[in-house]
């Protein structure tokens, strides 16, 4: 069957912060892109329309949104209702995403010029995210590219921080706590022990920027840490409601322009990183039973409670990553 009639439209969850909404709308751009159908751009809403001003999903060579002729619309039934009365398919799952593409010829009808079909609510993209072709690759750089342009000044016209190596290093707090998402949440010892051996790795040429959203981090060697911010080792530590202000894509622009980029459990680093490699070439998780929140390929996982108990532990575990290396050895 031929998809090039059909035209997805996202449903994200407008409650859902900017990444969570993203990944939703990336669903239907991903599957247009796999099957060779077509997307309906959707604005970011609520706490995240701010970001409207930097990412346009029109740009991409899968969206669609005049249509002429004849257009019919429909619902997805999607799948069975789950107890919170959710019906979106798991698309990670083989036989799901049969069940997906079966809808979709269901609904054809091949006297229409278009057919508009409404994805399930909070539709994740599953396995048509995982492997991004080149061609996926350059649409999000395009779709993104004024998130990128925020700060990308800092990083051409400052001789320092040419000649340094700049790490980006995010740290899901805010709603992560101990109590309310343990299984989410990473101590700040294991972070304070990674910041240390990056900078027994790289020396003075480090400029490591922590993005840390609505929290302060309990430093267990507070001298150690103000020595590296007075050396500029340590440049920046943010701290702020991410849903509501602007200098969430200030960050945001700030992973996308780093020479490492460090992701943690969390769909804003990981979405950075995937625009700015097209997987995560390292995250952070919290052990070995942690789960990605969304669908990306990861190439190298390192685990806090079990590889960033000490700083040796880390400088070991940061030394093998390949990633790491390619940017000692420049």
């Amino acid at each position: 069957m031929k998809y090039s009639n059909i035209v997805l439209i996202p449903q994200p969850d407008c409650y859902g912060r900017f990444a969570h909404q993203a990944f939703s709308i990336l669903a239907g751009w991903s599957i247009a892109h796999k099957i060779g159908c077509f997307f309906l751009p959707r604005p970011f809403t609520y706490f995240s329309s701010n970001f409207n001003q930097y990412v346009d999903f029109s740009v991409s060579s899968r969206s669609a949104y005049v249509f002429e002729g004849k257009s019919f619309y429909r619902r997805m039934s999607g799948k069975s209702p789950d107890m919170y009365g959710n019906t979106k398919y798991n698309l990670n799952q083989l036989d799901n995403i049969c069940d997906f593409l079966a809808e979709l010829e269901l609904n054809h009808n091949p006297s229409a010029d278009y057919i508009l079909l409404e994805m399930p609510f909070d539709q994740t993209a599953g396995r048509f995210l995982k492997r991004l072709t080149e061609a996926m690759k350059l649409d999000l750089i395009k779709i993104f590219k004024p998130l990128g342009l925020l700060t990308s000044h800092e990083y051409s016209t400052d001789a320092k921080s040419i000649s340094q190596t700049s790490i980006a290093i995010h740290i899901r707090r805010g709603d992560v706590t101990p109590s309310r998402h343990p299984s989410w949440h990473i101590a700040d010892i294991y972070y304070e022990n990674a910041i240390h051996a990056l900078y027994s790795l790289f020396g003075d040429k480090a400029r490591i920027r922590i993005l840390c959203e609505e929290s302060d981090i309990a430093w267990s060697n507070v001298s150690a840490i103000n020595s590296l911010r007075a050396k500029g080792i340590i440049v920046d530590q943010t701290n702020y409601n991410l849903q509501m202000h602007p200098r969430a894509a200030i960050d945001f622009s700030h992973m996308l322009n780093s020479d490492i980029l460090i992701s943690g459990q969390s769909g804003f680093s990981m979405l950075a990183a995937m625009i700015k490699h097209g997987n995560i070439p390292l995250a952070v998780m919290k052990n070995e039973s942690s789960y990605f929140p969304q669908s990306v390929n990861c190439t190298y996982r390192i685990n806090a409670e079990s590889d960033l108990v000490s700083i040796e532990s880390a400088k070991r575990i940061f030394g093998d990553c390949k990633y790491i290396r390619q940017r000692m050895a420049q």
